[in-house]
């Protein structure tokens, strides 16, 4: 049978939290999955686009993320649970 951890704070306390992925790590493994769907001209825009982000949006974002960190147990939980679980109606 499978514990519930929302349900069991003392559980939940034990759990490590869940890490912010760093930016560029981020940035360099969607590259990286993206690179077969573009064309190689297509591509070099994508890679254009992901520096830009990189060097502009990017860090704005990722310090946003860290503060959500510190104020939450599970930074990503609630827009998981609303945007994968809630408003996704697809049959499975």
């Amino acid at each position: 049978m499978a514990v519930n951890s929302s349900s069991n704070p003392t559980l939940m306390a034990s759990l490590a939290k869940l890490p912010v992925p760093d930016l560029h790590d981020t940035v360099a493994r969607f590259a990286e999955a993206a690179r077969p769907l573009f064309s190689a001209d297509e591509f070099e825009t994508c890679l254009a686009k992901l520096n830009d982000f990189v060097a502009t949006q990017g860090p704005t974002l990722q310090a946003r993320l860290h503060q959500r960190s510190a104020e939450h147990a599970n930074w990503l939980e609630d827009w998981w649970n609303e945007y994968a679980y809630f408003l996704n109606r697809s049959s499975v």
